[in-house]
């Protein structure tokens, strides 16, 4: 198994903003996937996320983070990204996992990924998010519900903003 980590960042750069090339979307409904036409687009405020279909009508509940970066790391059919075997939880639909909790224990089980730092004051969280590199995976841990509830790629561009889906 080959890990391609500029391949990853390169499709999270690319697909940051809109739905990722497999054209579904994660979302916190009954059933957690919509088939997305191409062109639409995430549109954040301050407060929520949605996705813009390209005809202008929003989708609500957007839960996108873990199918995101399974995108990112794995290898999609219609567009590869680093190219990890990604385990998938609707293999006829959405590709990847679509839980930031399960991705993160998927991805551990197989050795995957090292934790580097968890339940950790200011200043060591300030010193360990300095020393991240292009393409590091950040996992955010929900303590009222103690599992990982968000994911997230670093991009480590001029803003040092993250790649994510909601």
């Amino acid at each position: 198994m080959t890990y391609d980590r500029t391949k990853a960042l390169a499709y999270a750069r690319k697909y940051w903003t809109k739905s990722c090339s497999d054209g579904y979307i994660g979302v916190s409904e009954a059933t957690p996937y919509v088939k997305v036409p191409n062109g639409t687009i995430f549109v954040r405020t301050d407060t929520n996320e949605t996705a813009r279909r390209p005809g202008g009508t929003e989708i609500d509940n957007v839960d996108d983070c873990a199918h995101f970066l399974s995108c990112c790391l794995g290898h999609e059919a219609n567009e590869a990204g680093g190219g990890l075997p990604i385990r998938r939880d609707f293999p006829s639909a959405i590709y990847g996992v679509i839980s930031a909790r399960r991705l993160f224990s998927t991805l551990t089980e197989d050795g995957l990924v090292e934790t580097i730092l968890e339940k950790a004051n200011h200043t060591q969280t300030a010193n360990k998010l300095s020393q991240l590199a292009a393409g590091d995976l950040i996992f955010y841990r929900d303590p009222s519900a103690n599992a990982y509830g968000h994911s997230a790629m670093y991009r480590a561009d001029a803003k040092k903003r993250v790649a994510c889906h909601t």
